[in-house]
């Protein structure tokens, strides 16, 4: 059974009523950043138990997803780049740089999880905080880790006009995989487990922010595959383990 906020604040409630509420004093902010801290320290446990549960079935899915890459990589990625610039025009690519800027800086995704969180409060569904946090969680991990493999693999952009190769550890070369995908695709899986509806309508941004990237010639399609993949996949973990963390907090007090 997980305990409520009010234990969790380290024994600053003296009252012995379980349902007693901290006072706006500093004791009061102490609590909220143990509570805080609490959650994250649960949330990622939970995606930790979850991936580990899951570890033969994750292999699988990343044997398919190298697999399909490869062949995206080997036979694909020329052909549809070839294709764009057969009908790509000043005006079509302005269009979609600016499309692109979509998830530029990552404002956007993180403007629209406030959005959803403040919708969440007038509805007064108030499991939303702690789903919206591993949303923004994921998004910020996603961002970060994506940038090892940009350093290791040292893909040129399409735009460079260089001769599609892995450089590895080239710095200046950082194609693959797409962070603005990765980015996206974290806050589509965490969205899921908290509103699949919200998860859905957020989907279309992120398909055309994606695609934008390939069409401005920022990047190849297999970047953008592996960046939403592995976005998808690190948003669905942390996501579900908020759902997982709000089932318990709302479990009723005799239950273990």
């Amino acid at each position: 059974m997980q305990p409520d906020l009010d234990s969790e604040s380290g024994g600053l409630v003296s009252t012995g009523h379980q349902d007693a509420k901290l006072p706006p004093t500093r004791s009061g902010v102490r609590a909220f950043s143990l509570t805080f801290w609490s959650v994250s320290l649960d949330l990622y446990r939970y995606a930790g138990e979850t991936a580990w549960r899951s570890r033969f079935r994750i292999l699988a899915v990343l044997a398919a997803l190298v697999a399909v890459e490869f062949f995206v990589i080997r036979f694909g990625d020329q052909a549809v780049m070839a294709w764009i610039e057969s009908w790509r025009t000043g005006e079509v690519a302005r269009l979609a740089t600016w499309l692109s800027h979509l998830g530029k800086f990552h404002l956007i995704p993180l403007g629209l999880v406030v959005g959803i969180w403040l919708w969440s409060e007038i509805r007064h569904r108030t499991d939303g905080r702690i789903a919206l946090g591993a949303a923004v969680v994921a998004m910020v991990w996603a961002g970060i880790i994506v940038q090892l493999p940009k350093f290791i693999f040292g893909r040129p952009r399409p735009h460079f006009n260089l001769p599609d190769q892995f450089a590895w550890f080239h710095p200046e070369w950082n194609s693959f995989p797409s962070g603005h995908a990765a980015h996206w695709f974290a806050l589509v899986g965490a969205l899921w487990a908290f509103s699949p509806r919200l998860s859905l309508m957020v989907t279309p941004l992120a398909i055309i922010a994606s695609l934008a990237r390939v069409v401005a010639l920022a990047h190849y399609p297999s970047d953008i595959i592996a960046g939403a993949a592995f976005g998808l996949f690190l948003g669905l973990f942390l996501g579900f383990s908020a759902a997982m963390i709000n089932r318990n907090r709302n479990r009723p007090k005799g239950l273990e």
